[in-house]
Parts: structure tokens; C-alpha cells; sequence
């Protein structure tokens, strides 16, 4: 008879890890065309007009400045993000209407401004992960922080189903703790 081995547990770890990572994300990108909060919708009107032009989004000047409104379908808004945000929005925009040059308001626009704050997730993911494992050499620790981030329900249902867009907020705000402790 011939005995197999079983596999090392670091194999069984991994194999874990990917598995989590891997229902992690497909949840993350079927939650991505959901509805998400009322605020998806200003995002919506920030991002069709960002993708037009960006820099007339706060409003065109003037004595006193003219705040700028926008205008799709028949919603209108006002922006109140700092200009980083419209950026990635706008650049969101101008990827998705090569799909859609029409911009039908249709899951697959709410799905596009929620890519952003995917995007983000994922390198804040990675950036705690590698942060991790630098500060302890510990490629356990490191692989349970990307698990405690990135398969968290809290983060998912706040991210992907909700809408919101607090990875393009906490990602450098994470960066820049990084590298303070790293004495940049």
C-alpha cells in the first residue's frame, strides 16, 4: 500500500486564506451593482459631471463665487468632497461611458461608482497586509489582518452594498500613519 502525505498546515493556511480572500471578493463585485444609499445617487450626478469637466464641478468664480450645480436627469446636487474624490470619480466616468456613452442610470453605473472605493479597498488590503508583515516578519499576522479588512462584513456592507466611499478617504489617510511610523 502506498500512504500519501497530508499536506504541511502552513499548505492548509493558505489555502484557507485564498479561499476567504476569494468569497471576499466575489461578494464585493456582486454587491456592486446594488442600489446602495441615496448618496450612490449624488455620486452618480458627481461623477457624469466630473467626467464632462472636472474643474467645474465646485462652481465657475465670480463676486460673490458662484457654487456650482449639478444637473442629471432630473436631479440636481452641489459637491462638498475635497477635489481628490471628484478626480476619481471623474476618472471612473470617462471609463464607464466607454461603454455607455448614454449614461442610462442602470446598475452597471451604480457598479462604476463604486469602483473606486473597490480599488482603494483592495490596496488599503494590501497595504495593511505588507505593513503588517514588515513591521513583524510574520507572513501569518500579515495574511490575518488582509482577512480582518477585507472579508470583514462591516467593511463589505459599508463599501459595496451601501455605496459609500471611505476606502479613497482611509487609504491614505493609513498611507500617511505608515509613513510617519516609518519616520517619512
Amino acid at each position: 500500500m502506498h500512504a500519501t502525505s497530508p499536506a504541511p498546515a502552513g499548505r492548509a493556511h493558505l489555502t484557507r486564506f485564498v479561499l476567504i480572500m476569494v468569497i471576499a471578493t466575489v461578494l464585493r463585485l456582486a454587491a456592486l451593482p446594488l442600489r446602495g444609499t441615496e448618496d450612490v445617487l449624488t455620486w452618480k450626478i458627481w461623477m457624469i459631471a466630473a467626467a464632462k469637466n472636472v474643474t467645474t464641478v465646485y462652481g465657475v468664480g465670480g463676486h460673490p463665487p458662484v457654487r456650482g450645480e449639478l444637473h442629471w436627469l432630473h436631479h440636481t446636487t452641489t459637491v462638498d468632497y475635497p477635489p481628490m474624490a471628484l478626480y476619481e470619480l471623474g476618472a471612473a466616468g470617462v471609463l464607464y461611458q466607454l461603454f455607455d456613452a448614454g449614461l442610462a442610470d442602470r446598475p452597471a453605473l451604480t457598479g462604476a461608482v463604486e469602483i473606486p472605493g473597490l480599488l482603494f479597498g483592495m490596496a488599503l488590503t494590501c497595504l495593511l497586509c505588507w505593513t503588517v508583515h514588515d513591521f513583524t516578519g510574520r507572513r501569518d499576522r500579515a495574511m490575518w489582518v488582509a482577512l480582518a479588512y477585507w472579508a470583514n462584513p462591516a467593511t463589505i456592507l459599508n463599501g459595496e452594498v451601501l455605496g459609500y466611499l471611505d476606502p479613497l478617504m482611509m487609504l491614505p489617510a493609513i498611507a500617511a500613519l505608515v509613513l510617519l511610523h516609518r519616520g517619512a
